[in-house]
């Protein structure tokens, strides 16, 4: 088990409710007690599996999501949960490793208030859903800090100041797009107001975003009631709202900028806007992209991809890589074949994809695998000498193998019982013919789902 999620359960953080009650109510001396030892746990489990990202196929498919994925740009947890949910499921489809940011304060920066309680709720409850595929080591999550020798600090702080540059050059040409207003807010402890932030959705999820303040901010000095107030555009330059935005993705940008050079990995975004400022500074693979893209509204929209249980899809990749290599292999030549360059994925496309091409493919193999698996029970029935419909009562009809030798061995004895359990050992094994299929991984993943 993850040494970050078997801490969490010797302090018996289980559930949403119990992170909530921790981070809310517990002493903050506890609290910051905990997030300290959960940042040295991250550390020590980055250092020593370093090795183990190094090791992906060569095609590898490793991800750092955008805050907009991973549910950072929402404060309410049901909106995160979602978002969470369709990163976890895309990462069990498709992922070999997933570099997830973990914004967990240092403990002496952690003030007792409201807001940075309710954070650190919402970090404990982002592990705790993502934690089926921690434990398997798909999803790495991270503390977005970094340490450079000399020579090495200088490249990167040129690098932080080319993105900080481009982030404020979006700014400048975004930002008349912006809106806001301020309203104060009495008897909540800890809050005095909020500021509400309108604008297009390529870079807020929803429209709009709600800032809140537990002091009154200086740039609306002459605001006095509870009523809420247009910002004007001297206030909202001077407030940093909009700035914020854009300043938000380049640091999301620059994790993935490190990390990508470090494990190569790329930006997982479900935002045009976060997709924009990372085409500006990136040669990204546009084929890895599109593919990923593909696969992203495969798993969004594609009632296979999005019912099946994430354990059950860990089933399916426990039983080798190959099979998940050789179908990230179909889709990319999919997208070479089937897409136009510089088209968009919709999901509209993506379903005709799926029904047009993926679903008749998949109906054939499992046509292959009955056939292979008929002619298997046939083999048996010619070994040990049983009639046909035991064997395809067996087969087919739910038997476990043991149950299945115990009723041969009624029939025939020791010896024939011994013989079939051989041979159902054998036929419980997918033929190499099926294996080597490029939509194999699909078929396992039906079996899963049945």
């Amino acid at each position: 088990m993850d040494r970050t999620i078997r801490f969490l359960e010797d302090h018996g953080i289980i559930t949403d409710e119990a992170a909530d009650k921790f981070a809310l109510r517990s002493p903050i001396d506890d609290v910051r007690k905990l997030i300290g030892e959960i940042r040295v746990l991250l550390y020590a489990t980055r250092e020593e599996n370093a090795h183990v990202y190094g090791e992906s196929p060569i095609d590898a498919y490793n991800f750092v999501p955008s805050r907009s994925l991973r549910g950072d740009t929402c404060g309410y947890w049901d909106c995160a949960k979602s978002k969470l949910g369709l990163l976890a499921r895309y990462s069990a489809l498709y992922a070999d490793h997933v570099f997830l940011p973990l914004h967990i304060p240092r403990p002496e920066a952690l003030e007792d208030s409201v807001l940075p309680r309710d954070n650190i709720s919402l970090n404990l409850k982002e592990i705790l859903l993502l934690r089926h595929l921690i434990e398997v080591g798909i999803v790495r999550v991270m503390v977005p800090e970094f340490h450079f020798c000399r020579e090495c600090a200088k490249a990167a702080k040129a690098q932080v100041q080319m993105i900080e540059r481009e982030a404020q050059a979006l700014h400048f040409a975004h930002r008349e797009k912006f809106s806001g207003s301020y309203r104060a807010l009495d008897g909540l402890q800890g809050i005095a107001g909020v500021a509400s932030l309108d604008g297009p959705t390529e870079y807020l999820e929803h429209g709009g975003i709600a800032c809140v303040f537990s002091h009154k901010p200086p740039w609306i000095p002459g605001y006095h009631g509870t009523e809420p107030v247009r910002l004007t555009g001297k206030q909202l330059e001077e407030s940093g709202l909009v700035r914020e935005v854009f300043r938000s993705i380049g640091w999301d940008v620059i994790f993935q900028q490190f990390y990508g050079a470090r494990f190569d990995a790329k930006y997982l975004t479900d935002l045009p806007g976060e997709a924009e400022f990372m085409n500006r500074i990136s040669n990204a693979d546009e084929l890895v992209q599109r593919v990923a893209s593909l696969a992203a509204q495969l798993t969004h929209t594609i009632p296979l991809f999005s019912e099946v249980s994430i354990p059950a899809i860990l089933r399916v990749r426990k039983e080798g890589n190959e099979p998940l290599i050789l179908y990230r292999a179909a889709l990319a030549e999919i997208v070479r074949d089937h897409l136009a360059k510089g088209e968009q994925v919709t999901p509209g496309r993506a379903r005709e994809i799926f029904f047009e091409i993926l679903e008749p493919s998949l109906v054939g193999l499992k046509a292959e695998a009955k056939a292979m698996r008929a002619k298997s029970a046939k083999k048996a029935v010619a070994k040990v000498g049983v009639p046909a419909a035991l064997v395809c009562l067996g087969v087919w009809g739910g038997f476990l193998p043991a149950a299945l030798s115990a009723l041969f061995k009624a029939v025939g004895g020791v010896s024939m019982a011994a013989n079939m359990a051989e041979t159902l050992a054998s036929m419980e094994k997918n033929p190499y013919e099926l294996r080597s299929h490029n939509l194999y991984f699909l078929l396992r993943l039906t079996e899963e789902a049945g």
